[in-house]
């Protein structure tokens, strides 16, 4: 307890330390002390022996020699009872080395020990010995013992109250740390504390240290560090809740795991096809919810395992299905891709699938469909090459067997104008005339009408064409045929087109033609032919200065038989703007038209949209 309590608190160990210092410290200065005292009592002693050894060799030397006993006993008792320096015992021996004397108890040890102490400050009895001579030849010695009890207890003492002022120095110095301890690291306690907070979750921390030292420093650099940890736990809550609020905005189901497959986040896309909730499955194991099927119900690699042990895209092959935990078989397909942190290291899957059950269905559907549409196509081919046998049929009795009443009416009227012309009157001949001209235009009509369906049938053979040169070839021939026109044509040079040769002069020759005859009452028609590039795209337009037309009927114009002006004022069949749109529509292209009443008109088209 008490080594666990100084391993987590700084303060206990400064207060160990410094306490172990002043130990040491005190037991240094302690020992010093011992040794001078224990010299001061070895001075002491060697100074008494200095003084004691003449005074008993002059004291006691002739009394042995005169072998006075009673005066030598007499001086011994008064030197042991008035001396200050505690006789315990003194011995005088003669010549001989044999006891002639004694005051006081002692024994053989003591005489022994004289030789071996040699540390007076240890010993209670200091046991010595001098020696006594006359006239230069000894005639004896004396050996005495002295009390050295006070100066050990004065030792003791000295000792007992250096201990005791050593304990309380100590006692004092640790206070002394401690508190000095206390106001060193109670900043720092403060910053352990706000730094516990940081680690609980807890970021709003305000230390309130008002220190210019480095702890003053440091707690500024952490609250920075805490307001940076706070903007980015912020930002990464912010981050988070974007990635759920697209997660759960996509039409995919999703699953996320860690790095062991462990499940950490469902959308509600996959709760609702799995029939589950996050808060059952979260930190469960892949498997546990998302197990896959092939077509033959067998259970196939999970693509999170698979993505995980390969660190690879993992995508769903055919005919895979999963199930929900009601049981329901949900028809799939999917994508595992991996996560990976910053350093590259794989942390985790992002599942995300979709169910295609219905799309299954409607392909197997939408095959139906096609093989019976198959089936009608074919039926319909051949319905349509039956129309166009009883149309070729049609065309052959249009050419033949109606134009055979034509040429009769035609013949027969002229005839009779020519054999009985003086027999009718200006009346009659008119009727005549009329009839002919009527013949004319039915001719004319039937001509224009097989045209008008050839275009149809026409096999189109697509090359590339100089519209500049064939609009000039038209221009030309009608200039030819009517000398008397005033007409001017302003051709752009180089258009060049992609369409079929034959049906594309067919169709200029209608629109121009068209152009020509609603000029024929101008002074002077213009005509002009060119080219646009709008978005990309060739638009190429005819236009001119004839009567023109109401723009809210241009779609009626080129429908067959319609006509925007008197018959009477333009001839024509009504075929042939029905004509050139069929024919643009087949080069996939289209036709339109502006204009203003005596203002003129304008067309447009465009091939091969």
């Amino acid at each position: 307890m008490f080594f666990n309590a100084i391993r987590k608190s700084l303060r206990a160990k400064l207060i160990l330390a410094s306490v172990i210092v002043e130990i040491i410290m005190l037991s240094i200065l302690l020992s010093n002390s011992m040794r001078i005292i224990n010299n001061t009592i070895n001075e002491q002693n060697t100074l008494r022996f200095e003084l004691i050894n003449p005074l008993l060799a002059s004291s006691l030397t002739n009394e042995l020699f005169a072998r006075d006993y009673a005066s030598l006993s007499d001086i011994i008792i008064n030197i042991i009872q008035s001396s200050k320096d505690n006789f315990v015992y003194i011995a005088v021996y003669d010549d001989d080395n044999k006891l002639y004397f004694k005051a006081g108890e002692f024994s053989e040890s003591d005489l022994v020990n004289e030789a071996r102490v040699t540390d007076s400050s240890q010993v209670d009895i200091l046991n010595l010995s001098t020696n006594l001579m006359l006239g230069g030849q000894q005639i004896g010695k004396v050996r005495y013992g002295l009390s050295n009890t006070s100066l050990i207890a004065s030792k003791t003492n000295l000792l007992k109250q250096g201990l005791i002022i050593a304990i309380l120095e100590i006692l004092l110095t640790a206070l002394l740390i401690g508190l000095a301890g206390y106001f060193l690291t109670r900043h720092l306690y403060a910053l352990i504390q706000g730094m516990s907070k940081v680690q609980q979750g807890i970021y709003e921390v305000s230390l309130n240290i008002q220190s210019e030292d480095e702890i003053g420093k440091l707690s500024q650099v952490f609250g920075q560090m805490t307001e940076a940890i706070q903007e980015r736990v912020v930002a990464l809550e912010n981050e988070k809740e974007l990635i759920q609020v697209t997660l759960e905005s996509i039409t995919d189901a999703v699953i996320t795991t860690d790095d062991k497959g462990d499940i950490q986040y469902i959308n509600s896309i996959c709760e609702g096809k799995l029939c589950c909730k996050l808060a059952d499955f979260e930190g469960r194991y892949i498997t546990d919810l998302f197990k896959i099927n092939d077509s033959a119900e067998r259970v196939v690699p999970n693509p999170v395992e698979e993505c995980l042990k390969k660190d690879t895209i993992i995508l769903s092959g055919q005919f895979e299905s999963v199930s929900s935990l009601e049981g329901e078989i949900i028809k799939i397909e999917y994508t595992a891709s991996p996560i990976h942190d910053k350093l590259n290291s794989i942390i985790g899957v992002i599942l995300a699938f979709r169910d295609i059950t219905i799309r299954i269905e409607n392909e197997i559907e939408l095959k139906n469909y096609r093989d019976n549409l198959e089936l009608l196509v074919k039926q319909r081919t051949n319905e349509l090459e039956l129309s166009n046998k009883e149309l070729e049929s049609f065309s052959y009795s249009v050419s033949h067997d109606l134009r055979a009443p034509l040429r009769s009416i035609d013949g027969f009227s002229r005839a009779l104008e020519e054999d009985y012309g003086s027999d009718i009157d200006e009346k009659g001949k008119d009727f005549i005339s009329r009839i002919c001209n009527a013949t004319e235009r039915m001719g004319k009509l039937i001509d224009d009408l097989l045209n008008l369906a050839r275009t149809a049938r026409y096999d189109i053979n697509v090359v590339k064409l100089n519209l500049s040169d064939k609009v000039s070839v038209i221009a030309n021939r009608l200039k030819q045929e009517n000398e008397g026109r005033n007409v001017e044509f302003i051709i752009q040079d180089k258009i060049f087109i992609y369409a079929d040769a034959i049906l594309i002069d067919s169709a200029l020759e209608n629109i121009i033609g068209n152009a020509w005859k609603y000029t024929r009452f101008n002074e002077k028609a213009i005509i002009e032919i060119g080219e646009n590039i709008v978005d990309g795209k060739q638009i190429i337009f005819i236009k001119d200065n004839g009567v023109g037309f109401d723009n809210e009927y241009s779609e009626k114009i080129f429908a067959a038989f319609s006509r925007l002006h008197k018959a009477a004022d333009f001839q024509g069949t009504g075929i042939g703007l029905a004509t050139a749109e069929r024919i643009i529509k087949r080069h996939h292209g289209s036709i339109w038209a502006e204009g203003k009443v005596n203002e003129g008109s304008t067309f447009y088209f465009r091939l091969d949209e």
